[in-house]
């Protein structure tokens, strides 16, 4: 990845692809989404206030899942859900448009940001996506998370716990001040959102470096995410790949240039060889796990 500019590389992986996937569905078929009336402040507020365990452990859940990295929202949410469903009440409808388990998703899909902090601001890894490109955000200003982030840029390290607070709670007013307005976006024709949402993209790569070269490579990786996306590969594993790259290969480097070119460092050393030893362990359990489910759905295929 020497010489491709992150942020290129994100808007084609993130907004190109997604508008290549979208360009694909028939354009012609009624889309349209009915827009109910929306609910009350007071409504909205009740309900949190009657289910306030139920927001404190999904909020727990995801911010325990978000430290974890490479998990994500998505998982949060279902672990929170299926958390929710167990604690089911007679005459909870779930499945069916049930508050909890709105409340328990999406309570612990905002709780994983800032859990996937943690591990960003102390150990220079990104736990999802948006901590990727804040990674990304963060070298591009000369600034590398890790460590050494708190000692170095202590005041740095102050402002993104304040905006963090702030934005959750600006985000709390936003989106009910404009739950109306935002609900009929749903009905804007794609035909319309794509193009828009591409020249936008290509506006702000070409803002960026005013060279027309990366319109051509946000192109480029937008036909990349596009076709990992088809064929089942996971973009954001790709992205934190081209955060972590340059760090892990200056960190490499360095490694090897303090030990004389050794090699064997990373084995012969305890906190490597542990770190290496728990990561292949992780990598065995994992790829096992996934065999698994792979054969129990071809299982349940051949018995249907």
């Amino acid at each position: 990845m020497g010489g491709v500019p992150i942020i290129t590389a994100l808007i084609g992986l993130f907004a190109i692809s997604e508008m290549l996937i979208q360009s694909r569905r028939d354009f012609t078929a009624n889309t349209a989404i009915e827009v109910k009336s929306a609910a009350s402040v007071m409504s909205v507020l009740r309900a949190h206030a009657a289910n306030k365990w139920l927001v404190l452990k999904s909020s727990l859940v995801g911010t325990l899942i978000g430290i974890l990295p490479g998990t994500g929202p998505a998982i949060a949410s279902w672990i929170a859900y299926g958390d929710a469903l167990r604690g089911r009440k007679k005459g909870d409808q779930f499945g069916k448009g049930e508050v909890k388990g709105l409340i328990a998703c999406e309570t612990s899909n905002n709780a994983v940001i800032g859990g996937a902090m943690v591990p960003l601001l102390t150990l220079g890894i990104p736990g999802d996506p948006v901590t990727a490109i804040l990674v990304g955000a963060l070298m591009i200003q000369g600034v590398e998370p890790g460590p050494f982030f708190m000692r170095d840029h202590g005041g740095l390290f102050l402002a993104i716990i304040v905006m963090l607070l702030m934005s959750n709670i600006a985000m709390v007013m936003a989106g009910l001040s404009i739950r109306r307005l935002a609900a009929r976006i749903l009905t804007v024709p794609r035909q319309i959102i794509v193009p828009v949402v591409v020249a936008v993209a290509a506006t702000a790569t070409y803002a960026i470096s005013y060279s027309p070269f990366e319109i051509l490579l946000v192109g480029l990786f937008g036909a990349i995410g596009y076709l990992m996306i088809r064929y089942g590969f996971p973009v954001a594993a790709t992205v934190i790949g081209i955060v972590l790259g340059p760090i892990l290969e200056t960190n490499f480097r360095n490694a090897l240039v303090a030990n004389n070119m050794d090699i064997t460092v990373f084995v012969t050393r305890p906190t490597s060889a542990a770190l290496l030893l728990a990561t292949g362990l992780l990598l065995f359990f994992w790829t096992r796990q996934e065999k698994r489910q792979n054969k129990l759905a071809d299982s349940l295929n051949d018995a249907d």
